[in-house]
């Protein structure tokens, strides 16, 4: 389908829209041939396309965390298709992950960890001998939940923390095969994620407007603020970071609390 060459490949996962999407560019925009992915096929090239049309190499295919059977044939396909694989970007995450676990039957909290755990795990060590070759890089999409919990979201909390020990544990085993592997933990980012759960507008505003709080900077990101960093952590500039995780929170992690004073303290009898 693509004349073999040199350029160096990248893998992103769930990159049809949000931070995905703009990594997949930022990375298309320097010179990487780009695997978009989405569960829906045609939304993947759709997003390749536009991709092509700024002159950028690109592919989109369909790919769902949660489908084991997916995992082998999107590494499998990039290769075949660019011959190589440099970058593998772990950003899709599966279904029910931020969902309360009393609102879920078992089975679906299973697969919640099956899905975004061990399939993140599994795609990591197919893509392996690739990147053993190319001496490539992964950076893997966390959150500051990791940092500081999030109530109502236990179970993407959990996911989350796996996933940043999963980056030290492979960053450490890997070493000796020159694949640095590290990781992002995005704060609150402006993405689609409440439309995608039926939210209209002004409901939007309303929950960026309070989140913004939770942030040092009082501003929340946008995805081009995450795409940036994995920009760097998968370049040359980064050849001696591995293992690293980098916060990109606003200070959401960092926010300090006001010391006591007369000033906040309740009155008496409050």
């Amino acid at each position: 389908m693509f004349e073999r060459s040199a350029l160096q490949v990248a893998i992103v996962t769930a990159s049809s829209k949000g931070i995905g999407r703009a990594i997949a560019e930022v990375l298309a925009e320097q010179g990487y041939a780009v695997v978009v992915t989405s569960r829906d096929e045609q939304y993947a090239r759709q997003v390749a396309g536009e991709i092509e049309a700024r002159g950028g190499r690109a592919l989109g295919l369909a790919f769902s965390l949660e489908n084991e059977a997916d995992l082998e044939p999107l590494v499998e396909r990039t290769v075949d298709a660019f011959g190589r694989l440099d970058v593998l970007v772990n950003n899709a995450l599966a279904p029910h992950a931020t969902t309360p676990p009393d609102k879920l039957s078992r089975q679906q909290i299973h697969s919640a960890f099956t899905a975004n755990i061990n399939h993140t795990f599994l795609l990591s060590t197919l893509a392996y001998p690739h990147l053993q070759r190319s001496r490539g890089s992964i950076v893997n999409i966390a959150s500051v939940v990791v940092n500081r919990h999030l109530l109502g979201l236990p179970i993407y909390g959990v996911v989350k923390g796996a996933i940043v020990q999963m980056t030290k544990v492979l960053a450490a085993e890997w070493a000796r095969d020159g694949i640095r592997v590290n990781a992002i933990n995005p704060g609150f980012i402006r993405t689609e994620a409440f439309v995608k759960l039926g939210r209209d507008q002004a409901f939007i505003d309303r929950s960026y407007d309070y989140y913004k709080n939770y942030h040092a900077l009082e501003k929340v990101g946008y995805p081009g603020d995450v795409a940036g960093v994995a920009a760097y952590l998968v370049s040359a500039a980064a050849n001696m970071i591995t293992g690293a995780v980098i916060d990109v929170d606003g200070g959401y992690s960092i926010r300090g609390l006001p010391l006591y004073s007369e000033a906040n303290s309740p009155s008496p009898g409050v």
